[in-house]
């Protein structure tokens, strides 16, 4: 094995959901009504979309189409290599409304969908065989590529494998119907570059071929939520490992060992509170002295002179606020009784207490 690729093959997988969250902290994952706006699919080996929630039609349709992720990066992340996109739920949806997108928008190829409800099911692939134990009726197979434009197969192709303008669909049953029509399915593609001549328009050969990754569609579980058939999914193809989350019931059975911790927990929590408490109170007493130091710089009627008032107050000195403003900026009462008006001025001048009027 070549050294890079061996390194490559070394490196934990970077997996996204779409569709379904939480799931373990080992992934990362998004509702499709909360995708941030700097995701990026194709920065991902493994991408698994949940398109349940689009049965619900009303939902689908109010969905914000300039947040999901564009076609060019499943293309990037279609062909990179050893890649892996599996979609779990109906294509029978188009997410917004004028404009809208198809639910195969992110596909070089449209499959067709016959859409019928039956309850046999044959031919399945043992690697999804614990999939299919939580399927019991499907709603939709697989019939066959809708013809695509050339145009748009070559702009495909040329964003996910440069150099290459054209692609071979292939195709895997999972598992079938009774008729073996597939329900489930694998799909590939070869990225092949088409050699032309200048007298003829058919094609002479083919130069080289890029593979894709590998695209699975799943029917929708009936005897459990898609939520759990992702956790399925993680556990049992990617070798994760992680706790479920515990019923709730169970907080009712707590261990003789949890009860003194859980008593020095909620300990720690009140003095935490205390703390706190008494952390905002001294901020605010902070607050209320330090407004004194406004008058090194402030100026004007309103900041500056209720600040000057205050001070003479916490100086024990009887003061009222201007009664005519502009004429006074207020008057005074010493602690002896004497009697005058206040005078105050800002950075500009100087502050000065006046006792020029004997009253």
């Amino acid at each position: 094995m070549p050294k890079k690729q061996a390194t490559e093959d070394m490196q934990p997988k970077r997996i996204l959901v779409l569709g379904s969250t939480p799931h373990t902290r080992l992934v990362k994952a998004f509702e499709w009504d909360k995708l941030p706006k700097d995701l990026n699919v194709s920065d991902f080996d493994i991408l698994v979309m949940d398109f349940t929630p689009f049965a619900d039609e009303e939902f689908a349709h109010g969905i914000n189409i300039d947040l999901i992720p564009s076609w060019q990066q499943f293309a990037r992340l279609l062909f990179a290599a050893n890649s892996e996109i599996i979609v779990i739920g109906s294509p029978a949806f188009y997410l917004g409304s004028n404009p809208y997108l198809p639910s195969t928008w992110w596909l070089p190829f449209s499959p067709h969908f016959v859409y019928e409800v039956g309850e046999a099911i044959r031919n399945v692939n043992q690697q999804f065989a614990s999939y299919f134990e939580m399927v019991r009726q499907w709603t939709f197979y697989f019939e066959g590529f809708e013809q695509p434009h050339p145009d748009l197969v070559e702009m495909y192709v040329g964003v996910g494998a440069p150099g290459m303008n054209a692609i071979v669909p292939k195709l895997g049953s999972i598992a079938e119907t009774r008729a073996g029509r597939p329900i489930s399915f694998s799909l590939g593609f070869d990225a092949t570059r088409i050699v032309r001549t200048r007298w003829s328009e058919e094609a002479t050969g083919t130069s080289r071929i890029a593979p894709s990754g590998t695209v699975i569609w799943l029917p929708v579980p009936t005897e459990a939520s898609a939520y759990e058939a992702i956790d399925l999914i993680l556990r049992e193809r990617y070798g994760l490992c992680f706790e479920t989350e515990p019923p709730k019931w169970a907080s009712a059975f707590p261990l003789p060992a949890e009860l003194p911790i859980e008593s020095i927990i909620k300990e720690k929590e009140t003095a935490i509170t205390r703390i706190n408490n008494e952390l905002a109170e001294a901020r605010a007493s902070l607050a209320r002295v330090s407004r004194f130091r406004k008058m090194l710089h402030e100026q004007g009627e309103d900041i500056l002179e209720p600040i000057v008032r205050d001070a003479l107050r916490e100086l024990s000195v009887g003061v009222e606020d201007a009664k005519t403003k502009g004429r006074e900026d207020g008057r005074l009462t010493d602690p002896f009784g004497r009697k005058g008006m206040l005078e105050i001025k800002g950075r500009t001048g100087s502050l000065s207490l006046f006792s020029t009027v004997r009253l």
